[in-house]
């Protein structure tokens, strides 16, 4: 397995820091979020050509996690719509143009998961979406991987239902570790690693980070209450062996948060 960071731990600093903390930190990949703030609407990008010099000049592999932030790509607002599918689009460049070959694609979110209907039409919604950013990824030689939601809001969030989807757009799935535990329950280990093994040929990335079991708080692995080890020896029996990307959280302190997941995963990962 080959250890990412996610520039998400540098939502405070510049975007060139998470490069920079990957390659001292002795991290194999970063993966560059592809929203705010390093990416704003309306405002100059950072400079791609740049940033490829400096990955490639640090020998780290790059994913990109497509734009997440107020959107979804499942919604019932048409305008809502056509601004995901426009900004998970230019997210496909941008990993082409970065040398990335892994797209992160969320799930959308339903408005009223407890009424069958509305469900049900979110998660049609979502594969409209899916027609239209699907083949344009494609095409620049970017495979999308779905990612699996931590709620029951987001559709296709359960792993055998998301491994149909995938399995039927040609495309792979990012396995988020801490968002299976919040789907099923925290203490639902044997569950998880049940359905890891049913979709295991289709994981084709994976974010790891921890929490304490109530909500997604991207804590260091090891600081918090889950039981990742058993999913992680899942992975490691089904010959998993790309990237994984610690997706932490603690902006006011990136370095040594890296520094610590880094030791926690070593450990973890073997």
């Amino acid at each position: 397995m080959k250890l990412g960071l996610s520039s998400l731990l540098f939502t405070c600093e510049r975007l060139e820091r998470a490069i920079e903390a990957a390659a001292s930190l002795s991290y194999q990949a970063v993966e560059i979020v592809y929203d705010m703030p390093h990416f704003m609407p309306g405002r100059k990008e950072p400079d791609l050509r740049r940033l490829r010099g400096l990955l490639e000049d640090a020998s780290l592999a790059v994913s990109v996690h497509s734009s997440f932030w107020d959107l979804n790509p499942a919604s019932y607002y048409p305008t809502l719509q056509r601004l995901s599918v426009k900004r998970v689009k230019r997210s496909a460049r941008v990993c082409k143009e970065l040398g990335g070959q892994v797209l992160v694609v969320h799930p959308g979110k339903c408005p009223a998961p407890d009424a069958r209907w509305v469900r049900e039409g979110t998660a049609k919604l979502y594969r409209e979406f899916l027609r239209e950013v699907v083949p344009y990824a494609k095409n620049m030689g970017v495979e999308p991987c779905l990612e699996n939601g931590n709620s029951r809001e987001n559709p296709y969030s359960l792993l055998p239902e998301l491994g149909e989807l995938v399995e039927a757009e040609g495309i792979g799935m990012t396995l988020d570790i801490p968002h299976a535990f919040l789907r099923y329950g925290s203490r639902k280990v044997r569950e998880i690693v049940r359905d890891v093994r049913r979709v295991g040929s289709l994981i084709r990335h994976v974010h790891i980070h921890d929490s304490m079991g109530h909500r997604d708080e991207h804590l260091v692995p090891g600081e918090g209450r889950l039981r990742l080890e058993p999913v992680v020896e899942c992975l490691k029996e089904a010959g998993f062996s790309e990237i994984v990307v610690a997706e932490l959280w603690d902006p006011k302190n990136p370095w040594d948060t890296a520094r610590r997941a880094r030791k926690s995963l070593r450990n973890l990962l073997g």
